[in-house]
């Protein structure tokens, strides 16, 4: 995909160039030598036929490609691998993808036919920054939640310690999560976390209290010990989505302990 992505007539043009049109393009134009010998008619028809947006969207995008052919042309860097370089690279993209979608297939044939993995799934998505791959994952995962006994037993599970590079008296900030454990499950929180406490515009964080935790832990301690504290913040509010079965609800600290009787209400 790098050697893909390097490719300035397609990289240039396609936001995502190993999508289904760029791909298509490729395919069929591997080169900026066959791109520009063949007749533009023949370009706007395969963007049209792979994109299934139109001639006046595949003739824009067909220019846009020529003008970046006929620039890239002018480097004077050209292979004659390039041709099967390109081509096997997208067969391969193309195998990968069915693959994924194999897999897509067989999750969701098997939540089909359990209803409580449905229901767990659904109530993993309402989390804020869990979407549906991320909850299928986490669950499969875990196994039964009736296994831990409190949320610090699945965070050690997944081991979610950050090592601590230390020498005397000496101690490292730039610290990374342990390798031990289950790093697919760590991603799948991790991205949890980005998703929850990422604002995009105008709009707020998707959990402003995950985001105000993350934001007070990163006054005094490295960005990474950050995530990771955030991250056991989102495992407690797994465990309890899961161990309770009732869907999230966002709540602030002093909110959660007014309606656990620890602090009286003002």
């Amino acid at each position: 995909m790098i050697q893909l992505k390097n490719r300035p007539f397609a990289g240039k043009v396609f936001s995502d160039v190993g999508g289904v049109t760029s791909c298509a393009v490729l395919v069929r134009f591997p080169t900026l030598t066959i791109l520009l010998v063949e007749e533009e008619s023949e370009l706007v028809e395969v963007i049209a036929a792979a994109s299934k947006s139109g001639y006046s969207f595949a003739k824009k995008k067909a220019g846009l490609l020529i003008s970046a052919a006929q620039k890239a042309q002018t480097l004077g860097i050209h292979s004659c691998a390039d041709e099967t370089l390109i081509v096997c690279t997208i067969q391969m993209l193309r195998t990968l993808s069915e693959s994924v979608l194999q897999i897509e297939t067989a999750i969701d044939n098997l939540l089909a036919q359990r209803k409580e993995m449905r229901n767990n799934v659904s109530l993993l998505q309402s989390i804020p920054g869990v979407g549906s791959h991320s909850a299928a994952f986490l669950l499969g995962e875990i196994g039964d939640i009736s296994l831990f006994k409190k949320p610090k037993q699945l965070a050690a599970y997944w081991v979610l310690d950050p090592t601590e590079r230390q020498s005397g008296s000496f101690r490292g900030t730039k610290n990374k999560l342990s390798k031990r454990g289950f790093p697919y499950a760590r991603a799948a929180l991790h991205m949890g976390v980005v998703n929850s406490i990422c604002k995009r515009g105008k709009d707020s964080a998707a959990n402003p209290v995950l985001l105000s935790y993350y934001e007070k832990k990163c006054k005094n301690k490295p960005a990474k010990v950050a995530q990771a504290a955030s991250m056991h913040k989102l495992v407690f509010i797994v465990f309890a989505v899961l161990r309770d079965q009732m869907p999230f609800e966002l709540k602030t600290p002093e909110q959660h302990a007014v309606e656990q009787g620890f602090v009286k209400a003002a």
